[in-house]
C-alpha cells in the first residue's frame, strides 16, 4: 500500500458496497471449500453443488444490478463534486418533459419580468444531452439563443450557449400549432401574417 509523501501516513480506504460483496463472497466460498474437503459421499456432492451454484447466482445478480442500477455500487463520497441525484436521474433515463413556457415547469418558480418573451423554436432532450433554440422579437429582427448541455462521464453538466441578432427576421407559429420558426419579415407580410 502506498503512503502519503507529505505526512507519511497510509491513505484511509473506505468500505464500499463492492468491498462488502467481495468479502462476503470470499468468506462464503472459503468456508464452503474447507467444508467440502472435510466431507465425503452425498454431503460432499451437495456442498460442491452449493459452492458452484451460489457463486453463479451471486455473479448473475451482480451483473443484473450493474446493468440496471450501476449507481448502487458507489458511496456518495465517490461522486466528488457531482450532484448525485442529477447523476442518478441521468443514468436512469426516465421520462423527460419538454418545458416550452414557464407554466410547464414543475415545482415552485420565482418569476421576475416576462420570462416567456423568448419563444421556443425547437428542443431535443435525451436525458444526458439536450439542445434548444429560442428567439425573441426585438425591433426589426430577432435575438436567437442556442443552448447545448451534456452530462460528462464524470457526472458534471457542460453547458454551451450562443446568442446572435438576426436582422429582418420574425417569429411565426408553426401550421400545426406545435411551435415556432423564423421567417424573413418580407415573407411574413406577403403571407398576411403580420
Amino acid at each position: 500500500m502506498t503512503t502519503n509523501s507529505v505526512t507519511g501516513t497510509k491513505p484511509h480506504t473506505k468500505m464500499t458496497p463492492l468491498w462488502v460483496i467481495s468479502l462476503f463472497l470470499s468468506l462464503t466460498e472459503v468456508v464452503s471449500g474447507v467444508a467440502v474437503t472435510q466431507t465425503t459421499g452425498n454431503i460432499q456432492v451437495a456442498l460442491v453443488s452449493f459452492v458452484i451454484i451460489f457463486a453463479v447466482l451471486v455473479a448473475g445478480m451482480f451483473f443484473v444490478l450493474l446493468w440496471s442500477r450501476p449507481w448502487t455500487f458507489y458511496p456518495p463520497s465517490e461522486y466528488a463534486n457531482v450532484d448525485v441525484q442529477q447523476y442518478v436521474e441521468a443514468l436512469r433515463g426516465g421520462p423527460i418533459s419538454i418545458v416550452k413556457e414557464t407554466k410547464d415547469v414543475k415545482g415552485a418558480v420565482e418569476i421576475v419580468g416576462k420570462p416567456d418573451q423568448l419563444k421556443l423554436l425547437f428542443k431535443v432532450d435525451g436525458g444526458t444531452w439536450a439542445r434548444s433554440t429560442k428567439a425573441m422579437n426585438v425591433g426589426r429582427g430577432c435575438v436567437v439563443q442556442m443552448s447545448t448541455k451534456f452530462l460528462t462521464p464524470q457526472g458534471a453538466w457542460n453547458l454551451a450557449e450562443a446568442l446572435t441578432y438576426v436582422p429582418d427576421a420574425a417569429i411565426v407559429s408553426e401550421e400545426g400549432g406545435d411551435g415556432y420558426h423564423l421567417v424573413h419579415r418580407d415573407a411574413q407580410t406577403k403571407d398576411g401574417n403580420a
